[in-house]
């Protein structure tokens, strides 16, 4: 995971697969995240080890640099520690 100069955080590979909101903290614990081609589709999967206030996990695909559009979402779990 890496988080840019504006407090944008990205798990994946190249550019970035997954983006969080903008924050100087991240409320939630990544404990695997993986990106696998299928066919012309990417299957996104990952796990949290704990999420606090998550209401949920964008997801973001981007063809350019800087262009990024909503594509799904994936409800969060709000607060636990459970995996």
């Amino acid at each position: 995971m890496t988080i840019d100069n504006d407090g944008f955080a990205y798990a994946g590979t190249m550019d970035g697969v997954a983006r969080s909101t903008n924050s100087t903290v991240i409320p939630v614990e990544l404990v695997s995240f993986s990106a696998t081609l299928l066919d012309i589709n990417v299957k996104l999967d990952w796990s949290t080890a704990t999420e606090t206030n998550n209401s949920g996990f964008e997801i973001l695909r981007s063809n350019k640099k800087d262009e990024w559009n909503t594509i799904g979402f994936v409800p969060g779990n709000g607060t636990t520690i459970e995996t």
